[in-house]
């Protein structure tokens, strides 16, 4: 049974590094963004097993998370993540 489990959650982890990997073709070159982490000194990208959040939507969420980040004079894009530690 604990290798069952084990064999889901790996299978479930590639998957999500699958779907989070956002693929752009331009002009025959194939680039591979993966997010990373917009807090201040944190370099956690989904790349490495991290899991990171988009910024919610509703006003008042996302200026808590952008408090989280802890940068001068900086807003959130619908492109900004927050990993798991923060």
């Amino acid at each position: 049974m604990k290798h069952l489990q084990q064999t889901l959650f790996n299978l479930y982890i590639e998957i999500r590094k699958f779907i989070i990997n956002i693929i752009f073709l331009t002009k025959n070159t194939l680039l591979v963004i993966m997010p990373g982490c917009c807090a201040f000194g944190c370099s956690n990208r989904s790349e490495n097993g991290f899991i990171l959040k988009v910024f919610p939507t509703d006003k008042v969420r996302r200026a808590l998370w952008a408090s989280k980040v802890k940068r001068d004079k900086w807003k959130p894009t619908n492109n900004s993540y927050l990993c798991e530690n923060n």
